[in-house]
Parts: structure tokens; sequence; C-alpha cells
């Protein structure tokens, strides 16, 4: 992001929606030339909230088979060590490279010690890795920060696709 910027009393960017959006952009940007596509962003994946647990597993035992119409998306879509692992989620993305699911990601105004306190417990028991990291905050950059799941760290999800040699 530019320098030109200033940052307000209570720290975060003063930008007007146009540089928000030209922000966006950028992230945007970088994310497709690493083979990244978003749910929020490019309608990449099925719509709704994706469990984190997703990374690792098939399925999530917080989905049912079927789409209950008189639930909400989002108080069906998270089993109970997912619903820990998003605490404080706002925002919900989901990242996929070529169709795969690499990342579910959120992008909140804050996160608290409190929350973290009950977030890492829940990563470590679904073996997966989470980083927080601003600079991938695609909803309103300057404002939120980026909170993103991985099953093997955010920089291997941020490597560009390596081209197949065939042998």
């Amino acid at each position: 992001m530019p320098s030109q910027y200033r940052i307000t009393r209570s720290g975060t960017l003063d930008m007007s929606r146009q540089e928000q959006c030209e922000a966006e952009a950028q992230i945007m940007a970088v994310m497709h030339e690493r083979g990244l596509r978003t749910q929020r962003y490019d309608h990449a994946g099925p719509a709704g909230i994706i469990c984190p647990c997703r990374l690792v597993q098939r399925s999530c035992p917080g989905q049912p088979k079927r789409r209950r119409p008189d639930l909400p998306l989002a108080d069906q879509s998270l089993c109970p060590v997912g619903e820990r692992a998003m605490t404080g989620m706002d925002h919900h993305d989901a990242w996929y490279r070529d169709g795969e699911l690499v990342a579910v990601a959120h992008y909140p105004y804050r996160i608290s010690a409190p929350s973290l306190r009950v977030v890492l417990p829940a990563c470590e028991e679904l073996g997966i890795s989470m980083a927080i990291d601003s600079r991938y905050a695609l909803h309103a950059p300057g404002l939120t920060t980026g909170v993103i799941f991985t099953r093997i760290g955010l920089h291997d999800v941020l490597s560009p696709p390596r081209p197949q040699h065939s042998r």
C-alpha cells in the first residue's frame, strides 16, 4: 500500500472508499499472480461459510448433507472445533488454487488475546496453521487484518504454483 495514507487516532489508515477499492484490487492482483482465487471476491468454490476443518478432512460434521432452509447458513456450517478456530470471525472467505481449497480466512477489524487463547488450541486440535497478516486483509484494507488458516503454512500457500516437469 502506498505510504501517503494517514493514520487516524484509532490507529487505522485514513483511506477513502475508492482508495480501499484500489488497495483491494492490488491485493487481488498479487493473489491472482500466485494462482489463488477467493470465494468472496472471485466467487470460487461453494457459497457459504467453509469450516477450517475442511482443510484437513473431506467433510465437516457441522455441515448437513442437505441445506436446511430453516437455519441461516452460518448456523449450520461449522463443527464445534471449527467454530472455536473461527472465534471472532468477520468477513469470511476461502482461498482456492486450481479448484482445491488451500486456505480459510476471515478479515476482522480486531482480534483479541482472549480470542487467540480459544483459536490456537482449536488449530492445534485440527492440525492446521494460522497466520495473522494485514497484507492479505481483502476486506477494507487498512481497517481489518487477515486471519488465514492453512494446512501447510501461509508462505507455502502464497508461493506461486511451480510448473510441472515431465520426466
